[in-house]
């Protein structure tokens, strides 16, 4: 059994800095005539390619998939799906409370195609969600378990995860608050089925309402009424977030220390 207390190794640093470095050169890539399915594609080729890194890594390692929390099960499918439905959930009472609060107005896209773009979206998310899951919350944080421990490698991986959205603070708001959450799904059940539904749910609805109009179409918008409102929708999303940073520095908190407490 791996010890908890090993200190961290230079080969362990180049494989994740391979791992991330890959990911960041694939992700810039352009591919042409495509629209905008480019990203999407790119993003399955490169959950492809990452798997093949990964699993080069833990073969030299003699390790298996499962070490990096990437081998399938039968609770899988429930996991996933369950992280779906609360995803949704969150965003939906989030979008509740803007729309209570600000001018925000929900508007329908005239279309016919709404099941498709139900279907279509479902997908693309799910690919894009894969892809960022087996990145950040699979080998790289479980091998940064054993040197550093579970704080460590859950605050780590979230913050790179923030910066890879792009080099702006506020991204430790947005990204890097989901990413402890995500962190703590993964060691909560030892595998990223959960963490990988939750992401799904949270982007899938988001881009429902034509939040990512660079990966899908979407079946509603948000736009601005004409009520007045004391509050604007960057003041509360920046309120909303740091409650999502806050509940995701609990939580890492706690199983940090009842990790801890149970290899005491």
């Amino acid at each position: 059994m791996i010890s908890l207390n090993s200190s961290p190794n230079a080969l362990f640093i180049v494989k994740v800095a391979i791992l991330w470095s890959a990911l960041g050169t694939f992700m810039h890539l352009q591919l042409p005539l495509i629209s905008r399915s480019g990203p999407v594609i790119t993003a399955a080729i490169v959950s492809i390619i990452l798997l093949g890194v990964i699993w080069a890594f833990l073969r030299h390692e003699n390790r298996s998939f499962s070490s990096a929390g990437l081998t399938p099960t039968l609770k899988w499918p429930v996991e996933f799906a369950a992280g779906v439905a609360l995803g949704i959930a969150v965003v939906a009472i989030m979008g509740v409370i803007i729309l209570g609060v600000t001018a925000v107005e929900v508007n329908g896209q005239v279309t016919s195609d709404w099941l498709k773009i139900l279907a279509t979206s479902f997908l693309v998310m799910s690919v894009l969600a894969l892809f960022e899951e087996i990145t950040f919350r699979s080998y790289a944080v479980f091998r940064l378990r054993e040197s550093l421990g579970i704080r460590a490698s859950i605050y780590i991986t979230a913050i790179v995860f923030a910066f890879y959205h792009g080099l702006v603070l506020e991204n430790l708001l947005g990204p890097g608050a989901w990413g402890l959450i995500y962190g703590w799904m993964v060691f909560k059940t030892g595998n990223i089925a959960l963490a990988t539904g939750f992401h799904v749910g949270l982007n899938w609805l988001q881009a429902l309402f034509s939040q990512k109009l660079r990966y899908t179409e979407g079946v509603w918008d948000l736009q601005m009424g004409d009520a007045s409102s004391a509050l604007n929708v960057e003041q509360v999303g920046i309120g909303l977030q740091v409650i999502v940073l806050v509940v995701g520095v609990v939580l890492v908190e706690r199983i940090a220390r009842q990790k801890s407490f149970q290899n005491d």
